[in-house]
């Protein structure tokens, strides 16, 4: 298997925010239930992985909100 390259936590953070979002927007398109749910659910995950790589609450670096 052929190993993906490194890179820094910074751009790792943006692409997982940006994966984030784009399942919250596929979520809100779905009806309430269980679609909906674990897409939710998916979105959330991403953003805990922003959270860990840039050592924030939000995701968020401090001065770029």
């Amino acid at each position: 298997m052929e190993s993906l390259p490194h890179w820094p936590n910074r751009e790792r953070a943006a692409h997982y925010r940006e994966q984030a979002q784009k399942i919250r927007a596929l979520a809100e398109a779905e009806p309430p239930g269980e679609m909906h749910d674990q897409l939710i659910a998916v979105a959330e995950q991403y953003e805990m992985l922003v959270r860990r790589l840039t050592g924030t609450s939000t995701g968020i670096p401090s001065g770029t909100a």
